[in-house]
């Protein structure tokens, strides 16, 4: 007989920790819109990760119009994009469907769906307003997107070379303590709902220029430029912070291994 997986069930395969977008906004509709899906459908995580990528490819095609109707169905092409592409990984840890075939093309088409939305949103309203900030916007948020990206990639995996390293020497499965500036209080609250402490992560940089810029802008004519540079702001300030917690992680990491090398 088929196993029957309830709302528990998927909620098992949540991140541990996440971004307080997807933890607050999209995992209560995700997870519910799961159940069916894993109980009555033979759809596969790749399969949810194209359904992903063409509402990507919706909401670019809608953006690329700039007017006020259609900026807001990109808006929530775009959020529908998202709730589809967080329900892959859900679905993979489900129903144990994990491949590296499959972190590819999720990986892939992610970042074709970046381009394409930039292009959409930033080009049609460069196009119908021929005001040539948008094209300089538009390069600014792909360049940080693309950066913040590497730069995540990049400290996940010192951070785990580190880990490593220290094991063993140690002999033990101590990780990397990171070190915060936060208080004890903020990241016991923030844990026990499974938010992240970096509140403006990439992910909300990206809903906030394609979700939130967008209504702005159908509604009263105004959005795409503020909210596209007070996120550029505010996601420099994080890459900063996260740049200063990995110096100061592999500082005390080398000086653990009695490392007097500086690379």
């Amino acid at each position: 007989m088929r196993r029957q997986y309830t709302l528990d069930d998927i909620k098992a395969t949540y991140k541990p920790r996440d971004a307080w977008w997807t933890v607050l906004i999209i995992d209560p509709i995700a997870g519910r819109l799961l159940v069916p899906i894993a109980n009555r459908t033979s759809l596969r995580p790749i399969h949810l990760t194209f359904i992903a990528a063409l509402a990507g490819l919706v909401a670019a095609l809608c953006f690329w119009q700039a007017t006020p109707i259609y900026l807001v169905w990109g808006a929530i092409a775009f959020h529908i994009s998202f709730i589809f592409d967080c329900m892959d990984g859900k679905l993979a840890r489900l129903k144990s469907q994990q491949s590296f075939l499959g972190t590819w093309v999720d990986f892939f088409l992610d970042r074709t769906k970046d381009i394409a939305c930039t292009i959409g949103l930033f080009g049609g309203l460069f196009h119908v307003t021929d005001n040539n900030a948008y094209l300089y916007l538009g390069f600014i948020f792909l360049t940080l997107n693309f950066v913040r990206y590497l730069n995540a990639a990049q400290a996940k995996q010192l951070t785990q070379a580190m880990s490593a390293a220290l094991d063993a020497q140690r002999g033990s499965t101590d990780s990397i303590k990171r070190n915060s500036s936060a208080s004890p209080s903020l990241k016991t609250t923030l844990a026990k709902y499974r938010i992240r402490l970096h509140l403006f992560s990439g992910i909300e940089y990206q809903m906030s220029v394609f979700v939130i810029a967008p209504l702005l802008q159908a509604g009263w004519g105004w959005g795409v430029q503020f909210i596209t540079l007070a996120g550029a702001v505010l996601i420099l300030l994080t890459e900063i912070a996260v740049g200063v917690r990995v110096f100061a992680a592999t500082r005390s990491t080398d000086l653990a291994l009695g490392s007097r090398d500086s690379q």
